[in-house]
C-alpha cells in the first residue's frame, strides 16, 4: 500500500490510525484483523511503516463510511509546523 507525505508520517506518529479504501477485490484480499499491512512512501519502497489491523469495518458506500466515521476521523486535520520531507529523522530507517 502506498501513501503520500505527510500521511505516511501521520501513520508512523499515530496521528492517523484509520485507513479507508474502496472495497476493490485487491484491497479486500487478505485483509483481516491481526494481519500486518505495510505502507510505503509513494515512489520509495524503502521508506515504510508496518501496521497491525486491529479492526475492520465494511460500508456499502463511501458516503456511508463518511457518515458513520466522520470526516475528522478519516482525514488528518493536523497542520504541521513545517512541511514534512525525506530529511525528517523519522525517515531514517524502517519501522514496524
Amino acid at each position: 500500500m502506498q501513501l503520500k507525505e505527510p500521511y505516511l508520517k501521520y501513520v508512523f506518529s499515530g496521528l492517523k490510525y484509520i485507513e479507508g479504501r474502496l472495497g476493490t477485490s485487491e484491497w479486500k484480499k487478505g485483509i483481516a484483523v491481526g494481519r500486518l499491512i505495510r505502507f510505503n512512501l509513494v515512489g520509495n519502497i524503502d521508506t515504510f511503516v508496518e501496521c497491525k489491523v486491529v479492526g475492520l469495518e465494511r460500508f456499502g458506500t463511501f458516503r456511508e463510511m463518511l457518515m458513520v466515521r466522520g470526516m475528522e476521523e478519516l482525514t488528518s486535520t493536523i497542520t504541521p509546523l513545517s512541511s514534512p520531507s525525506l530529511s525528517d529523522p523519522w525517515m531514517d530507517g524502517h519501522y514496524s
